[in-house]
C-alpha cells in the first residue's frame, strides 16, 4: 500500500509538468482562438499602463461603468476587446462551449453516481463532499455561458458610457 507521501511526490511533479504545457500553449492558442478581437493590441496598449490604470480600466469595463476621462479611450479599446473574445468563447459553435457541456453533463452524472452510493449505503464524509463539489461544478460549468453573455452586456454599456465621455472631451 502506498503512502500519502509516496503519492504526492508522484504527484506533484505531474501537476507541476501540466502546468508548465498548459502555460506554454496558452498564448499559442489565445492567438488563434481570439484571432481579430483586438486582443493582440490592447494587450500593446495595456503594457503601457501602470497596474492601477489597468486596474481601473478591469473594474469599469466589468461593472459597466464608465472609467475616468484620461482612461476612457483606453477602456473603450479594452471593452470592445474583451466582448468579443467573451463571444468567441459563448458562440454557439466555440468548442469551448461544447468543453464547458461535456464537464456540466460529466459533473452531473458524478453526481447521480455519488447519490446512488449514499442512498445504497456508503455513507462515508468523502461521499458527501462529492456530491456537493460535483454538484457545484455541474452547476458553474452549465451557467458559464450565460454568465459571460451577461458580462458582454455589461461590457457593451461599459463602451458606450466611455466613448460618450471620449466624445465629450
Amino acid at each position: 500500500m502506498s503512502t500519502p507521501l509516496s503519492v504526492m511526490l508522484v504527484a506533484l511533479p505531474v501537476m507541476l509538468a501540466v502546468l508548465v504545457v498548459v502555460l506554454v500553449l496558452r498564448r499559442r492558442l489565445e492567438g488563434t482562438t481570439y484571432a481579430g478581437t483586438g486582443l493582440g493590441d490592447w494587450r500593446k496598449v495595456a503594457a503601457g499602463l501602470s497596474w492601477p490604470e489597468r486596474w481601473a480600466i478591469s473594474r469599469a469595463n466589468a461593472s459597466g461603468r464608465a472609467a475616468s476621462p484620461e482612461l476612457a479611450a483606453h477602456a473603450v479599446q479594452r471593452g470592445e476587446a474583451m466582448a468579443a473574445c467573451v463571444e468567441v468563447m459563448t458562440a454557439r459553435s466555440s468548442n469551448l462551449r461544447k468543453v464547458w457541456l461535456v464537464l456540466g453533463v460529466s459533473a452531473l452524472a458524478l453526481c447521480a453516481l455519488n447519490i446512488s452510493l449514499l442512498v445504497a449505503g456508503e455513507r462515508e464524509w468523502h461521499n458527501w463532499l462529492q456530491v456537493l463539489t460535483q454538484g457545484a461544478l455541474a452547476v458553474m460549468w452549465l451557467s458559464t455561458p450565460a454568465v459571460q453573455r451577461r458580462q458582454v452586456v455589461k461590457l457593451e454599456r461599459s463602451v458606450e458610457r466611455n466613448r460618450a465621455l471620449v466624445a465629450a472631451q
